[in-house]
């Protein structure tokens, strides 16, 4: 995305999801914080695209429509303890 900041390992975890087409995900995740006063730019190897949202108002979308969101991401947002790593 474009941003230069120094980054550390807050936490990581191995999760398995069933995917669509019998497929199954099973993976090891490294979840890094970082701060930065940048801007993100797509780098469109990286992701198709991206959003800016505060910490309460991504937490509400998520508890609306899960579906929405990886099933590693809804762990990690769920995870990270906003008080000492954010």
């Amino acid at each position: 995305m474009g941003l230069d900041c120094k980054l550390r390992e807050i936490f990581s975890f191995t999760y398995e999801a069933d995917l669509e087409d019998g497929l199954i995900e099973h993976e090891l995740v490294h979840v890094f914080c970082g701060k930065s006063d940048q801007d993100p730019t797509l780098t469109p190897s990286e992701a198709d695209e991206w959003k800016w949202v505060d910490l309460s108002t991504l937490v509400t979308d998520m508890k609306k429509r899960p579906n929405q969101f990886t099933s590693w991401f809804r762990i990690c947002v769920d995870s990270i303890d906003y008080r000492t790593h954010v």
